[in-house]
């Protein structure tokens, strides 16, 4: 009775670096329409105050959506697994480990910032003097104003959390990548910025999966789930699904 009850679809998703849960609407009611059963956990130190996370580290997150991502997996035939800028840095990490990964969505996922070396450089020094770093988001930013209502994240990020995030960068997901044998689906803003699209070329090169997909999606900030373009983004990820589906 359990498995016939089962979706053939489920999509679990992870929000970005000091983001939210919350930016996911769009993209919940979209899969949902679909039949997709969708998962969207709000990462812990998330959604309450920046003060929160402080407290928080990438293993704290790694830990959370391995048990979640466990009890979701009972949902659905064919369970894909996604994340969005640093969210699809712990989805690698979770992917190259986890055996019942149906395939992954990596959206402005993480290898460069700009000025990345010098952010590595300065930013641990900074953390001597300062708790926070001021984001620097703006209107502007997007194409579809509108998105910066739908832009849900922290206005400052701790230092302490910027810093554990380069070193997971470096010492887990490239090493983490080659490890991931799973069809992929990489998208990217080609008017990032905010992380260097050359990042999407590095994940596309090092990736072990031999199914492997790289599209640039134009007209679109960083956070691809909340621009212009997002319903886009939406079936594009729909339609790989359905391509690398078991059992349709």
């Amino acid at each position: 009775m359990e498995d016939r009850a089962k979706k053939k679809f489920g999509l679990f998703m992870i929000h970005g670096f000091s983001g939210s849960s919350e930016e996911f609407k769009d993209l919940e009611e979209f899969f949902k329409n679909k039949g997709v059963a969708v998962k969207v956990p709000m990462l812990l130190g998330h959604g309450t105050t920046p003060e929160d996370m402080i407290n928080r580290s990438p293993e704290d997150w790694v830990r959370q959506i391995e048990i979640e991502l466990d009890e979701f997996s009972g949902q659905a035939e064919n369970i894909f697994l996604g994340g969005i800028s640093f969210g699809g840095n712990l989805a690698i990490h979770i992917a190259g480990k986890h055996g019942n990964i149906r395939g992954l969505f990596l959206l402005g996922t993480v290898i460069y910032f700009y000025n990345h070396f010098w952010g590595k450089l300065f930013i641990p020094i900074m953390g001597f003097f300062k708790t926070y770093y001021a984001k620097r988001v703006k209107p502007e930013h997007f194409f579809d104003k509108a998105a910066m209502d739908r832009r849900k994240a922290y206005p400052v990020a701790p230092l302490k959390n910027v810093i554990e995030m380069f070193k997971f960068i470096d010492r887990r997901t490239k090493k983490d990548l080659h490890l991931v044998n799973v069809p992929t689906m990489i998208l990217h803003s080609a008017n990032d910025s905010a992380v260097n699209p050359k990042s999407a070329d590095y994940i596309f090169r090092n990736i072990g999966s031999s199914a492997k997909e790289l599209k640039w999606i134009k007209n679109s900030h960083h956070n691809l789930v909340i621009d212009e373009p997002r319903r886009e983004v939406f079936q594009t990820m729909y339609d790989f699904m359905i391509k690398n589906a078991k059992n349709i």
